[in-house]
C-alpha cells in the first residue's frame, strides 16, 4: 500500500483498526519512506502507528487474517487545532477470502544500495566526517544563499555526512535532491511514534 500525505501545513499519525468486534487487529511493516527502502526491511510497525510529515510518503505491506472482515486506515492531523478529536478515516479495507496458503512472512530485505543511500547506523565514527552544525532559521548559520558560489561547507564525496540541526520547529528539516536519514531527533513530534526515526 502506497500512502501518500498531502498535506501543506500538518503531520499526520496514521493507523489501521479493526472497527469489528472479535477481529483480530491486521498487522503492517514498512517497506520504504519517501521511495526509498528502509535498510531492515520489513520492519514492524509496533500498533500499526505511523507519521508522516507533509508532503511525504510510505510504502507498507499489510496481513489481515480475518476474511471478510473490514478495517479502516485512520489518520489525524498533529497539533491541528481545527481537527477533530477522533481521527478520520481515510479508507477501509475489505479482506476479501482466498484459496491460496496463508503466505509466509516476507523476508528480511537487504538491497544493494547506491553509496548515497548507505545506512548511517553502521558507519564506524573513521567513515563519518566531524559533524557540522547547521542551525536553520530564516538563514543557515547566520548566512544567506546568494549564489553557487557563497557555499558554506566543503563535504567529501564517498564519506558520511552527520549534521547536528536546530531551529527547524517552523517546518521539518529536510534536503532537496539527496536523502538524508535521521539518528536522533529531540523534543519532536516522531516521540509520539517511537522508534519511527530509524
Amino acid at each position: 500500500l502506497h500512502i501518500l500525505n498531502v498535506a501543506f501545513l500538518f503531520n499526520a499519525l496514521y493507523t489501521i483498526e479493526s472497527f469489528e468486534n472479535g477481529v483480530d487487529q491486521c498487522s503492517a511493516v514498512l517497506l520504504g519512506k519517501d521511495g526509498v527502502p528502509v535498510a531492515d526491511a520489513p520492519r514492524d510497525i509496533p500498533k500499526n502507528f505511523m507519521f508522516m510529515s507533509i508532503s511525504s510518503r510510505l510504502d507498507i505491506a499489510i496481513r489481515c487474517a480475518d476474511a471478510g472482515s473490514n478495517h479502516q486506515l485512520l489518520y489525524k492531523h498533529i497539533n491541528d487545532i481545527l481537527a477533530p478529536e477522533a481521527p478520520l478515516v481515510l479508507a477501509t479495507l475489505v479482506i476479501v477470502p482466498s484459496n491460496r496458503d496463508i503466505a509466509d512472512d516476507l523476508p528480511e530485505w537487504n538491497p544493494c544500495r547506491p553509496a548515497y543511500l548507505t545506512d548511517i547506523y553502521n558507519l564506524t565514527p573513521e567513515e563519518l566526517d566531524p559533524p557540522l552544525s547547521l542551525e536553520v532559521r530564516e538563514s543557515l548559520n547566520g548566512q544567506l544563499f546568494n549564489g553557487i558560489d557563497n557555499y558554506i561547507f566543503d563535504m567529501n564525496l564517498g564519506v558520511g555526512q552527520a549534521w547536528i540541526t536546530s531551529g527547524s520547529d517552523q517546518h521539518p528539516f529536510h534536503v532537496h535532491v539527496n536523502h538524508m536519514q535521521h539518528a536522533f531527533v529531540d523534543e519532536i513530534q516522531w516521540d509520539l511514534v517511537p522508534g519511527w526515526i530509524k
